[in-house]
């Protein structure tokens, strides 16, 4: 009987553990920044240019004896033909997060970046 009871106590944690885990699949396809590239890339103008941005975002978890927040910076991005050459410049953001437990408190900061260069047109 009591082994029983063990097996149920068991299988009832294993099914409350399992439906917690989640997984992410990838995000979305965006129709109309592919629908702007396209535009961008094949367009026959001369002086052409592409801005894309993403916004920032965040999460936080809140339970009786703990807290744990994460968020990630906007980012942003700049590409652009002309008719003496390339150049494209990115902002890469930057993320943190805040755990505290009754025992402790932790915080970290991973800062963003800029990156660009430029790639000269020769005739």
């Amino acid at each position: 009987m009591r082994t029983r009871w063990l097996y149920l106590a068991m299988g009832t944690m294993s099914l409350m553990l399992g439906s917690a885990a989640t997984v992410e699949a990838q995000p979305p396809v965006n129709y109309n920044y592919l629908r702007a590239y396209q535009h961008f890339a094949g367009s026959r103008y001369s002086y052409r240019v592409l801005y894309s941005s993403v916004p920032g975002s965040g999460s936080a978890t809140v339970a009786p004896f703990f807290y744990q927040s994460q968020y990630i910076e906007p980012a942003f991005s700049r590409q652009r033909i002309m008719p003496h050459g390339y150049s494209r410049f990115d902002v890469i953001p930057g993320s943190g997060g805040t755990t505290m437990t009754p025992f402790g408190f932790s915080t970290y900061y991973v800062p963003g970046f800029t990156s660009g260069f430029y790639v000269p047109h020769r005739w």
